[in-house]
């Protein structure tokens, strides 16, 4: 922009190619004479984070032998989330249709959201507690698949090449969506457009077709 043209002392052209914003961020590197880059996203866990990490899962699940599933129901902004009642109905119907056992994900001021689920559904869900961000990333790594709105959680399985089924709102899915991991893409631009059946198919088509539940 022009108006911040004063903050930089070298200047890239413009590519209007619709690419994804973690290679958009590698470009500058590119440009200053790095020949080797890694494009992949990865995350790095200690065996003191992967033995805290396999302890809470232990005493949180309750049917291990089923594939995991991580919901996020929450968003930062509620109009880019999907209705809080789908995820509901989401959670419940992998839970009693015993496909997968899920847990949800709750994020730092969310407790009331997931309290509010669990109490108007007919299965209760377990929740991971508030973690630490190295925490959350190794959580998705054990999990068979991760559910989420357009946030961050989604680049934590890139990282981690967890399977996720994003439901994007708004935003260009090719430039903010997940990258080198399987995924399916959801648009719901219009309220109400996009039905659970729908999201618990491509639930069930990836656990189908993905790698065999991890083991702790």
């Amino acid at each position: 922009h022009d108006e911040t043209s004063w903050l930089y002392d070298i200047r890239l052209p413009i590519d209007k190619q619709p690419r994804h914003e973690s290679l958009n961020n590698l470009e500058l590197l590119t440009h200053s004479g790095l020949t080797k880059i890694s494009k992949l996203p990865r995350l790095y866990f200690t065996d003191d984070e992967d033995k805290k990490v396999n302890t809470r899962l232990n005493a949180l699940r309750e049917y291990p032998e089923r594939p995991l599933v991580l919901i996020k129901p929450g968003t930062r902004i509620k109009k880019w989330g999907w209705a809080t009642k789908n995820f509901q109905i989401v959670a419940e119907k992998l839970s009693s249709s015993k496909k997968a056992e899920v847990l949800f994900i709750c994020g730092p001021g969310e407790e009331p959201l997931i309290n509010r689920i669990n109490k108007q559904a007919s299965v209760t869900v377990n929740c991971l507690p508030v973690i630490s961000i190295k925490e959350l990333g190794l959580t998705i790594k054990k999990s068979n698949l991760l559910l989420c709105n357009h946030t961050g959680m989604m680049h934590f399985a890139s990282a981690v090449q967890t399977p996720v089924v994003v439901i994007f709102k708004h935003g260009e899915t090719a430039r903010w969506g997940p990258i080198n991991t399987p995924h399916v893409l959801l648009e719901e631009k219009k309220v109400g457009t996009l039905s659970t059946e729908v999201v618990l198919s491509k639930i069930n088509q990836l656990l189908t077709n993905t790698t065999n539940h991890k083991t702790i």
